[in-house]
């Protein structure tokens, strides 16, 4: 992941395909060994409760459009353009639910481990913006994703309000049937080497080859 501390770990990053990994090349779509952290909501509806599903729109609002909430993911590791947000104080005029006693709503989460530590801090952050709004984080890994919001999990205990994908979603997860879906970051992919090795460049045919 870009996010490592190559020096501390005696490794360092090759460009791939002649581009440098970074948050600008990753976010312009020149550096091309990327995933995206990639979201999708239970279906319209589908909730315990309209005020549950207006929290869940304020809160992938929030993660997804505003400065603040990029800037949260940003620091927290995943790779986003802050620059391409909006305030969210412009944005919560859009979901007054936010300015209520959100205390006893509680957001379920689950699907990826990769995206844990950038959505906990974005949950976090959300958190005293929405009233008190609780939430619980049920991760074990992309596949879980689907099926805990819209597949078989998703009235078992494992059933999640939003669930979270370190990937494209298949064409076998049918997304489209979610109320809300898309990608909130992206993480940069970075082949590396031992520091005192002198290759400085790979491309796609020889990562392929290893």
């Amino acid at each position: 992941s870009l996010s490592t501390n190559f020096e501390t770990n005696g490794i360092k990053p090759l460009s791939f395909e002649g581009v440098k990994a970074d948050i600008n090349t990753v976010v312009d779509g020149s550096y091309t060994l990327a995933r995206p952290f990639a979201y999708v909501t239970r279906a319209d509806g589908d909730f315990e409760s309209d005020a549950k599903q207006a929290i869940i729109a304020a809160f992938i609002d929030y993660l997804v459009n505003s400065k603040e909430g990029r800037q949260v993911v940003l620091a927290a590791g995943a790779i986003t353009d802050v620059d391409a947000g909006t305030d969210w104080d412009e944005l919560k005029a859009n979901h007054p639910i936010v300015d209520q006693d959100n205390s006893g709503i509680t957001i379920r989460t689950g699907g990826s481990t990769s995206v844990s530590s950038t959505l906990q801090a974005a949950l976090e952050a959300f958190q005293p913006l929405a009233g008190g709004v609780q939430f619980e984080m049920n991760h074990t890994g992309s596949g879980a994703a689907f099926e805990a919001t819209l597949g078989a999990e998703k009235d078992s205990p494992n059933q999640a309000d939003i669930g979270f994908a370190s990937r494209d979603f298949k064409d076998s997860e049918t997304v489209s049937d979610g109320f809300l879906t898309g990608n909130y970051a992206k993480d940069a992919v970075v082949v590396v080497v031992h520091k005192d090795n002198t290759l400085s460049k790979i491309s796609s045919q020889a990562v392929n080859d290893v």
